[in-house]
């Protein structure tokens, strides 16, 4: 088995084919890093056996203690599931090829599955690829799973649409609650639009904002720029927006109408006590339209208090990416004062909607954090739970240090 550079032409001549397949190992992200200038090389390689292309990566190169050089795969490399037992083989021979280009460690996770769980947070599948773990075992791979946090995803949550016949199959799945929440944000004239390059400060202002809020670091403009640039139709950035004007006639009206309900009902209470006939359903009928009222009533003494002077308000954007057979929420968030319009959740359905009628497999809120709080209903998981789907964990992140002097100095520090 041979590894071997081969050019980003070639590369991106093979990098749907593979099962595993994804964003971050593909010709277009590695624009993206090279304009970025975060690496210090970046290169393709590729796995053969005379005529066979058995795999591919990408592979990005860094320093660790400024004179070692540090090999980073990112969810790659990318082969045939039905081949996984070339692995090791294609471990020795990476490690054979780094060692001649002065790589003193190599740091991989393959997009594989290790397990899944429900939404209730209970072990439905295990280890979709026990072997995986015991090939990087056996050739001497450190295995971490860090699934809260650190700069590589290794915990996701995904919704199989493949399993609905169409998105009106999906919403009629979705909860009660949701579907009021959805329905109380479309009734509010949130307008959800796709935004061009010259229009990306709108999302960035939501990201960094949001990233202070949940402290959670953000790279700079020019990448989400060069990740539009470079991915053209498949990087998507959405933005809700309210359309002020509208919403104001909306809360009126609602005030107006709820107004003359209410006193039409008294009118109608009044008669039926002086005919001595039954009223509680009247009471009843009139206690719940003073509720809807004062809702109503609040809601415009709050939105009043904002003082918001644009015609259209941003609530909520992320960046969605669509590739291969999944659409995936990358990056976003949503303006603090702005949350309870709901824009995140009618944001997420929307490209829900248009990831099934577009013939997407799957729909992927990517990294998900936060499942200790899923018992009192807040936090990151808790939101894409109740959009249905699983909590998906991959294999992990696999390191091995290739350089002995650099293994000596990895007992003192931690890397």
């Amino acid at each position: 088995m041979q590894v071997q550079f081969i050019t980003a032409e070639v590369f991106n001549q093979h990098q749907e084919e593979f099962e595993n397949a994804n964003f971050l190992q593909t010709n277009e992200i590695a624009e993206v890093h090279k304009s970025s200038q975060f690496y210090e090389e970046i290169f393709y390689i590729s796995w053969t056996e005379g005529e066979r292309w058995i795999a591919q990566a990408l592979v990005c190169v860094r320093r660790r203690f400024r004179f070692f050089k540090e090999a980073v795969i990112v969810q790659g490399p990318l082969f045939h599931l039905d081949e996984l037992s070339l692995l090791p083989q294609m471990l020795e021979s990476l490690e054979v090829f780094l060692k001649e280009k002065g790589i003193s460690r190599v740091e991989m996770n393959p997009y594989l599955i290790n397990k899944v769980l429900n939404e209730s947070l209970e072990v439905i599948e295990e280890c979709n690829y026990p072997e995986l773990l015991s090939y990087f075992k056996e050739a001497g791979y450190h295995r971490s799973l860090d699934l809260e946090g650190g700069s590589v995803i290794l915990q996701l949550f995904r919704k199989d649409l493949s399993l609905f016949e169409t998105s009106d199959d999906i919403y009629n799945h979705l909860s009660n609650s949701l579907k009021r929440d959805l329905r109380k944000a479309t009734e509010s004239h949130i307008q959800i639009r796709e935004l061009e390059l010259d229009d990306l400060d709108i999302f960035y202002s939501i990201l960094t904002e949001t990233s202070l809020r949940k402290g959670f670091a953000v790279k700079d403009f020019t990448y989400f720029k060069k990740m539009k640039e470079s991915f053209q139709d498949k990087a998507k950035y959405m933005v809700a927006f309210l359309d002020v004007e509208a919403y104001k006639a909306y809360y009126q009206e609602r005030i107006e109408f709820f107004t003359n309900r209410v006193e039409e009902l008294e009118k109608e209470l009044a008669v039926r006590e002086a005919e001595g006939k039954h009223v509680k359903k009247t009471r009843g009928l009139i206690t719940d339209a003073k509720d809807q009222l004062a809702s109503y009533q609040k809601r415009k003494k709050t939105f009043e208090a904002l003082d918001i002077h644009n015609p259209m308000l941003a609530l909520s954007g992320y960046l969605f990416m669509c590739y291969g057979d999944e659409v995936i929420s990358v990056f976003g968030g949503s303006h603090d004062e702005y949350l309870t319009f709901g824009g995140s959740s009618l944001l997420n359905w929307e490209m829900m909607k248009f990831a099934k009628d577009n013939g997407y497999k799957y729909y992927n809120f990517y990294g998900t954090i936060e499942t200790n709080q899923a018992n009192q209903n807040e936090g990151n998981f808790n939101f894409k739970r109740q959009f249905g789907g699983n909590l998906v964990q991959l294999a992990g992140n696999f390191t091995k240090t290739l350089n002995p002097l650099l293994a000596f100095i990895a007992k003192f520090k931690k890397i």
